[in-house]
């Protein structure tokens, strides 16, 4: 797998503060056969410019106006040439084998691998993934370890793709979907993996940033039309997996459904939102033939159990 071209993705929004270190995280790789996309999503701040100081045979910079992530990933799959697809975001720290030892995941029977990771607040590490599974056979399997509370993550950043799957099914992210577009991507990728890798070392580190869409929602003073698409990210991975695995279903893509829902509802009643008839009729229904499924077989810690049933109390 090292003689592949590997392609390195990278959407930025205002990202000025990051790129240094980020080329210079780039720059101490172990391996270094690899070109950089990066696509620059209409910034207001001095991104472009910046990005424009890297650009060379194998650093591509490219602009578009602000369109989303979803849509300056798209871009970057078109213009890259590499057989390899890597989506690390610029805010967050790699290993300096993070390349090597998630390429190292696939082989010719493996079409996707995954790493381990934290998560750092504050410089303060919260939570390590380290994962305990080496291979899966069994996508649903998988997917449940996904989209579990804590588990290997449905975010891009600790997965590696092959490129060749990616074209020739023509899988692009969904730009109608500001949050849950990572998990839609890999969902529909999961239609062509027969064998899932993983290493686990810890090699991303990702840090939450207080001010991005998941986390405001506790400070905000109004609701924002784009957390609706959570929701409709976890519809639509549900209908992908009927479609992959008929007569299949994930108790863990429930319970996550469940935990958006009263999320999604008790903010919209917070925030005095008036949310639209069929999303808010789809939320009450998921709460309400999903309630006991989600306290008897959810693993999240009993404190998220309590906060979710507080939220419910108080939605009601």
């Amino acid at each position: 797998m090292f003689d592949k071209l590997i392609s390195v993705i990278v959407p930025i929004y205002n990202g000025e503060g990051y790129i240094a270190t980020f080329m210079d995280m780039l720059r101490k790789q172990t391996i270094q056969n690899f070109e950089v996309i990066m696509v620059d999503d209409g910034s207001v701040d001095n991104s472009l410019e910046i990005l424009k100081l890297y650009a060379d045979n194998r650093n591509f910079v490219f602009h578009q106006k602000n369109k989303g992530v979803s849509s300056a990933r798209n871009f970057g799959i078109k213009e890259a040439r590499g057989d390899i697809f890597i989506f690390p975001d610029i805010d967050d720290v790699i290993a300096e084998d993070y390349l090597e030892k998630l390429v190292s995941c696939l082989t010719d029977n493996v079409q996707l691998g995954f790493c381990g990771y934290s998560e750092e607040k504050n410089g303060v590490v919260n939570y390590k993934y380290i994962p305990k599974i080496v291979e899966y056979t069994d996508r649903l399997t998988f997917i449940n370890n996904m989209v579990k509370h804590h588990g290997i993550c449905s975010a891009l950043w600790n997965k590696v793709y092959s490129a060749d799957i990616v074209r020739d099914n023509k899988i692009f992210f969904d730009e109608s979907v500001t949050i849950g577009e990572d998990l839609l991507f890999t969902m529909e990728y999961l239609k062509y993996v027969d064998r899932i890798n993983s290493n686990a070392d810890i090699l991303y580190v990702y840090k939450i940033n207080p001010s991005g869409a998941l986390n405001r929602s506790n400070s905000a003073q109004v609701y924002k039309d784009e957390w609706n698409s959570e929701w409709i990210a976890l519809q639509k991975s549900e209908s992908l997996l009927q479609s992959m695995l008929p007569n299949k279903k994930s108790i863990e893509l429930k319970n996550k459904k469940f935990r958006v829902a009263s999320k999604l509802l008790y903010f919209s009643q917070k925030l005095n939102y008036e949310m639209p008839d069929g999303i808010k009729g789809q939320l009450k229904k998921e709460l309400h033939s999903n309630f006991f499924t989600f306290f008897l077989s959810s693993h999240d810690s009993f404190r998220m159990k309590f906060r979710i049933f507080k939220r419910l109390l108080l939605s009601v």
